[in-house]
């Protein structure tokens, strides 16, 4: 039990550091929140360092912002995403807490009669509140690159510019190998795509 405490002290403590000003990170103390509750209802996957399925098949991994609790630094949201090769949209209710540069996502999933649930911890290396470089360390082993999961999050207003700060914090911390995932037209088709259960 004991070694087991330690391990997971460790784990995080490594990923405090990586997520440290050294490599971008906002000196902002609210920098998840900052992003969370930012400008414009969506935000968007522009692109990541690793592809889950192995084939490149989702487009438009995006989250859709339906309530947010600005004492709390709390927000709900529909995250969508559209896999081409089933020609078929997606979406499941996120629930996001935040503590400084750390995002807690829940996200809840109906699988025929029966709600299951997963919680993952998000780290902001970077955000200006419109661009985002987000480590996942749950997804460590998928990386392309190095032992690092990243993303590159853009809010509404900020998909179709380039951030140079941004991609430079990117580009030192997530490699060069990436899967883009925006694409507007795919977007077009999420707008009618809703959790199966409440966003209420």
């Amino acid at each position: 039990m004991i070694l087991l405490r330690s391990t997971a002290a460790l784990f995080l403590f490594r990923y405090l550091l990586i997520s440290s000003a050294q490599d971008g990170t906002d000196e902002d103390s609210e920098s998840a929140w900052k992003f969370i509750g930012g400008e414009g209802e969506n935000m968007y996957i522009r692109k990541r360092n690793f592809d889950p399925y192995g084939n490149d098949i989702i487009r438009c991994t995006m989250a859709a912002r339906n309530s947010t609790n600005e004492t709390a630094k709390t927000a709900l949201y529909a995250t969508k995403w559209f896999n081409t090769s089933e020609d078929k949209g997606y979406a499941i209710r996120s629930e996001y807490n935040t503590s400084g540069d750390v995002l807690t996502a829940t996200q809840y999933f109906v699988v025929g009669n029966a709600t299951m649930s997963s919680t993952n911890d998000y780290f902001f290396n970077f955000t200006d509140g419109k661009c985002a470089v987000v480590l996942m360390p749950h997804l460590d082993a998928l990386s392309f690159y190095c032992d690092r999961a990243c993303e590159m999050w853009v809010r509404d207003g900020s998909t179709d510019t380039e951030n140079d700060k941004c991609e430079e914090v990117y580009n030192k911390t997530c490699g060069p190998d990436n899967v883009f995932l925006y694409n507007s037209s795919v977007c077009e088709l999420l707008k009618d795509v809703h959790p199966k259960m409440s966003l209420k």
